[in-house]
């Protein structure tokens, strides 16, 4: 999607936003793994279920190219509810995210 196409649906002030919440989570989570290995936490992570919909929003992707990462054994894998329900666990697939981040910016 271009970005004349994205101005033209969602408000300027709204992608602004969108755009240094992912830029402050980048950092965080860059701050956060510094910290964890310098003096490692035994507090525990708080696990949050996210479903398909929440996770294509997250990252941007469609379903079948998560599908496909999730093959590659690229993506966080999913983890069975029931026999027709699946979640992610949003600290695995943010991780993933921070991971993308870091290499995107490592290759240039």
């Amino acid at each position: 999607m271009t970005g004349c196409r994205l101005a033209s649906l969602y408000p300027k002030t709204v992608l602004l936003k969108q755009h240094h919440l992912l830029i402050a989570t980048y950092h965080e989570a860059l701050d956060m793994k510094d910290q964890t290995e310098k003096c490692p936490s035994n507090e525990p992570v708080p696990l949050r279920f996210i479903r398909m919909r929440e996770v294509t929003k997250k990252t941007g992707l469609c379903k079948s190219s998560i599908y496909d990462l999730i093959n590659k054994k690229d993506f966080p894998q999913p983890i069975h509810l029931s026999a027709r329900t699946v979640a992610f666990i949003e600290s695995e697939v943010e991780a993933w995210m921070v991971d993308r981040i870091s290499a995107s910016r490592n290759n240039k």
